[in-house]
């Protein structure tokens, strides 16, 4: 007796697709919640705006997870600083009290054994 069985290729593709997103957005999550720790606090009143700043986007079309830190707004004695916080990310020779230069980039590297390895969790489980 022959037993015949049917391949779901629409349920197999969104299992994928569901498991690598739900793997993506931990792993940003991971990634920002590190890099915030990582991130420098200027000694300056307002200091710390870089620590609050910090958001992850998920684009599901385009399976992609990005983290990413915004500048601060401008104040009545002071203009806003477009590219503040890659500039703090950047300068590596700036020594801070608190917090790290390549603070985003460190907590990517740090992260990404553990990342992967919840990614390709987060495929299993999307089977289930």
């Amino acid at each position: 007796m022959s037993r015949q069985s049917k391949w779901h290729a629409e349920k197999a593709e969104a299992a994928v697709r569901r498991g690598a997103l739900d793997g993506l957005q931990k792993w940003a999550d991971d990634v920002l919640a590190d890099s915030t720790e990582r991130a420098p606090v200027s000694p300056n009143q307002g200091g710390g705006f870089l620590r609050g700043s910090g958001e992850v986007s998920l684009d599901e079309g385009q399976m992609l997870a990005a983290v990413s830190y915004d500048s601060p707004p401008a104040r009545s004695h002071a203009p806003a600083k477009p590219g503040m916080a890659i500039g703090v990310h950047e300068h590596i020779n700036v020594k801070h009290a608190v917090g790290e230069a390549k603070f985003l980039e460190t907590a990517l590297q740090v992260s990404a054994p553990a990342g992967l390895a919840e990614l390709a969790a987060a495929l299993r489980r999307s089977f289930r």
